[in-house]
């Protein structure tokens, strides 16, 4: 699945701060990573931060998307990234991971819900 639209929103003291981009069509993790710290660098002023969502809009089968004629659409790392993901689905999550969040702590993976803060739910 790869997707070129993007939303990223802060919650902050204010309320939500947030953005919707583009990007060529990816489904590289650094990619969306870079992106969403960019926003999140353009929009943040510093204030308290509740929650960060990013959101990846209207993914679609590789095979059935629409190219540009005009810029190069292979991703340089494509083939890298298929490897580690059937790596991780045949091993278990997080067998091939970057040295960055290995050692992380022991928190579950998954996504808290909003009426239970302190409780933990199975991630999508």
């Amino acid at each position: 699945m790869v997707t070129s639209h993007f939303y990223v929103g802060i919650k902050c003291d204010i309320g939500w701060l947030n953005q919707k981009s583009r990007l060529s069509p990816t489904s590289d993790g650094k990619n969306i990573y870079t992106l969403s710290k960019q926003i999140f660098d353009d929009t943040w002023n510093g204030e308290g931060i509740h929650q960060v969502q990013v959101t990846a809009l209207d993914p679609t089968a590789l095979q059935h998307q629409q190219f540009d004629l005009f810029t190069d659409t292979v991703e340089p790392n494509a083939s890298l990234n298929s490897a580690i993901d059937k790596i991780n689905q045949r091993y278990g999550e997080f067998t091939v991971a970057p040295a960055s969040i290995m050692d992380r702590s022991n928190m579950p993976n998954v996504i808290s819900p909003a009426w239970r803060p302190s409780g933990h739910r199975k991630t999508i």
